[in-house]
C-alpha cells in the first residue's frame, strides 16, 4: 500500500509540475531542478518494484511521444534535416521501446500502451502546424523532451535499484544525447 502511494505522489508532482509548466510558458530550470531532486529522493524510498515500474512507464510514455511525434514529423515536415532527425528518433525509441517492453514483461511492470491526455494534445497541436512553423514546434519539443529524459535516465542509471532497469537506462542514455546533439545542430542552421 505504502508504494502505491509514493507512486502516486510521484505521478501528480510531474503532472502538476507538467500543468504549471504547460501555463506559465517559462523554463524555471530551479523548479524542475527541485522536482528532479524531490522526484528522486521519493524514488530511492519507494520499494525496488516501486522505482523501477515508476521510471519504466515514465520512460515508455516518453518513448511512445517520440515516436509518434517522429511520425508525423516523417510526413509533414519539408526539411530533409528533420525528416533525418524524425528517422532516427523514430527507428532509435521503436527499438529502446521494444527493449523496455520485454524488460518490463519480465519484471511483471505493465506499460502505457498510449500516450496520455497531455501527450495527445501536444501531439494534435504539432500535428495542426505546417512549414518552417511545424519544423521550429517539433525541433523545440524534441529538444525539450530530451533533455528531460537525460535528466531522467541519468538520475536512473545512477540511482535506481533493480540493476537491469539501471543497466537499461545507462544503455539507452547515449542515445538520448546523440538525438539531443542532432536536434542542436538542426537548430543551429
Amino acid at each position: 500500500m505504502k508504494k502505491h502511494n509514493i507512486i502516486a505522489l510521484l505521478i501528480a508532482a510531474f503532472t502538476m509540475q507538467a500543468c504549471q509548466n504547460s501555463k506559465s510558458g517559462a523554463n524555471d530550470n530551479q523548479s524542475e531542478s527541485d522536482t528532479l531532486k524531490e522526484s528522486t529522493v521519493l524514488m530511492n524510498e519507494s520499494s525496488l518494484e516501486g522505482d523501477a515500474a515508476f521510471f519504466a512507464k515514465k520512460a515508455a510514455t516518453g518513448g511512445l511521444m517520440e515516436v509518434e511525434a517522429g511520425k508525423v514529423a516523417m510526413e509533414k515536415s519539408k526539411n530533409a534535416s528533420v525528416t533525418d532527425l524524425a528517422k532516427m528518433i523514430v527507428s532509435d525509441h521503436t527499438k529502446a521501446n521494444e527493449e523496455l517492453k520485454g524488460l518490463a514483461s519480465e519484471k511483471k511492470i505493465v506499460l502505457p500502451a498510449e500516450l496520455d491526455s497531455d501527450q495527445k494534445s501536444h501531439l494534435d497541436k504539432l500535428k495542426s502546424l505546417s512549414g518552417n512553423e511545424f519544423d521550429q514546434t517539433y525541433l523545440n519539443m524534441m529538444s525539450e523532451d530530451h533533455r528531460k529524459d537525460i535528466q531522467m535516465f541519468e538520475d536512473a542509471s545512477k540511482n535506481l535499484r533493480d540493476k537491469d532497469v539501471r543497466n537499461f537506462a545507462s544503455k539507452t542514455l547515449p542515445v538520448l544525447k546523440k538525438h539531443a546533439e542532432a536536434v542542436d545542430r538542426i537548430k543551429l542552421k
